[in-house]
């Protein structure tokens, strides 16, 4: 009885639904909604209104009993707030009789955008539990890589350099580091003309320290 008395609160809950959003609605109001049970008494109330807008006179009231019982059989075992959705759409869009299979037709879709729903979610979700815990979103990376490149700057580190240091292998021997030193600019005397007037000035220069170093040297202090 305690069970009976479950399934009729939740079949009326949930065939009275308010007009939310299926994206909106939670997993658990999303799965109570699949899983809710049929109700073929509340099917032949919602089927007999709707039979009356499609009146024929020459129909027996024993044929009209028969098609009611149709529509029962065929519809009690979906969820009863599908049934009536589908009996509302059908006043809604059509101008005739419908019969029990367009109606269960129309309640499959109903809860086809449920269940479509909530495997988007499920595929959602194992695509998030896929997904590297610690990987930052686009956005957060390139901030990230723009606050990091801020602090080397401030703190002297050229990074072009590091750029350019990082392509060039580093020595491991002594031989290796005197290969690597740059070459050193000859003196201008190596490349200098032996006769020119500077190397004539030079020798002249040197020929007069080494004649009289004492008077160069009193001639700087003075």
């Amino acid at each position: 009885m305690g069970n009976n008395q479950t399934e009729t609160n939740l079949t009326k809950h949930t065939a009275n639904m308010p007009a939310v959003s299926v994206r909106d609605r939670s997993i658990e109001d999303l799965t109570q909604a699949i899983h809710s049970p049929g109700d073929e008494e509340g099917v032949l109330n919602r089927t007999r209104p709707v039979l009356k807008l499609y009146y024929d006179p020459q129909m027996s009231d024993e044929d009209r009993a028969a098609m009611l019982d149709e529509f029962g059989r065929a519809l009690r075992d979906v969820p009863f707030w599908a049934v009536s959705q589908a009996f509302d759409r059908w006043v809604k869009s059509r101008g005739r009789r419908p019969s029990p299979g367009e109606i269960m037709e129309l309640a499959n879709s109903e809860l086809s955008r449920y269940s479509t729903e909530l495997e988007n979610r499920r595929q959602r979700a194992e695509m998030a539990a896929q997904k590297p815990k610690n990987k930052l979103a686009p956005e957060d990376q390139r901030v990230k890589a723009e606050a990091a490149q801020s602090i080397l700057v401030e703190a002297g580190f050229d990074l072009k350099r590091a750029a350019r240091l990082s392509l060039n292998r580093m020595a491991t021997t002594h031989d290796e580091r005197e290969q690597d030193k740059p070459a050193r600019p000859l003196h201008w005397t190596k490349t200098a003309d032996p006769d020119g007037p500077e190397m004539k000035a030079l020798h002249k220069e040197r020929e007069g320290y080494k004649v009289h170093p004492k008077v160069k040297s009193e001639g700087k202090e003075a």
